[in-house]
């Protein structure tokens, strides 16, 4: 049985707003106009029969206005859990396979996470993203109503900027198993990325990380699409190209000539319709791509085994595998 109360893990306990960085949180009609004038809020005006840009009014849904509020930064939630068992000959909890491994139950808890105050901050499968200045916290509750696990999440007021963009470019896995000596019959297994292209028309995937001024990491793919518009261009299109059809959050490039350089721009918007007049970007990187069609090298790996995930909070891409 799992021991209580159970680990949870959050990338980042502290939510802030990203400086520039906004969001439509509701489409209003006209009758609310008024009222939230009074209020001192404001709205993309455009004429209400078009399709603009810089709007999101449409006739045919009825919307006719847009009211932006700042994006706040997101947090990735795990849980972890270490199971046990009572020996009647020991006379003491026997932990299945040691004290020291916890073991990494989030899909198995999914349904039973929630957030204590939805007014603070909203949880979207595993991934917390604040909406109002409070505190709140993450739970797994049971079926019957029992808190089994909680941590305390800060959404603060404090505005953090987008630091850089950590841009890989991942064309291949490979996978590394060493004996974790601290442990017996434990295996620790390494997810190697490959970042170099070796053949022609080889695609990579774009892996975007964002990087805050307080130094937390969140990559972009946990970030709903519909927040943000990632533009991939490439500088020279006869030795790579973005691959089609387009994907903002994986955007992908195919390779057609070698070459070593600084080959892409990835500028990074917030939504269309709450852009400012004359906004910059919120983030432009510029990407280094290794083509190279010299080395040709085919990697085949066939493992039969069971794998149980024993993965560290601090360690998110490490695995130790436990073999009976």
């Amino acid at each position: 049985m799992p021991e209580l109360p159970l680990e949870i893990w959050l990338s980042d306990s502290r939510l802030s707003p990203i400086k520039s960085w906004r969001i439509p949180r509701s489409r209003q009609k006209r009758s609310n106009r008024k009222r939230n004038r009074r209020k001192g809020k404001s709205y993309l005006k455009a004429h209400p029969r078009s399709l603009l840009k810089g709007g999101t009014f449409i006739r045919q849904n009825k919307i006719y206005g847009t009211y932006c509020n700042p994006l706040y930064q997101h947090s990735m939630v795990e849980v972890y859990a270490r199971f046990y068992m009572h020996s009647s000959v020991l006379q003491k909890k026997v932990y299945l396979p040691s004290k020291k491994a916890a073991l990494k139950v989030t899909e198995l808890v999914m349904d039973k996470l929630r957030i204590a105050d939805t007014s603070i901050a909203e949880l979207k499968n595993n991934i917390i993203r604040g909406k109002s200045i409070g505190r709140t916290e993450i739970q797994v509750v049971s079926r019957q109503g029992r808190v089994q696990g909680a941590r305390e999440v800060r959404v603060i007021n404090e505005r953090v900027s987008i630091k850089n963009l950590q841009i890989k470019t991942v064309s291949g896995l490979g996978l590394e198993l060493k004996p974790w000596p601290p442990m017996p019959n434990t295996y620790i297994a390494t997810v190697h990325q490959s970042y170099k292209l070796q053949r022609q028309y080889q695609a990579a995937t774009l892996d975007v990380t964002i990087q805050f001024t307080d130094n937390t990491l969140l990559p972009l793919k946990y970030i709903s699409s519909d927040h943000y518009t990632l533009e991939v261009t490439s500088l020279n299109k006869n030795v790579a190209r973005v691959a089609k059809p387009y994907d903002a959050s994986m955007p992908k490039i195919i390779a057609l000539r070698p070459t070593k350089g600084e080959l892409l721009k990835v500028a990074l918007e917030s939504y269309y319709s709450c852009r400012r007049k004359k906004s910059r970007s919120l983030a432009v990187s510029y990407v280094n791509i290794d083509i190279d069609f010299s080395k040709t090298k085919t990697l085949k790996i066939i493992f039969k085994m069971m794998m149980v995930d024993l993965s560290s909070p601090t360690g998110p891409a490490t695995v130790a595998l436990c073999l009976s």
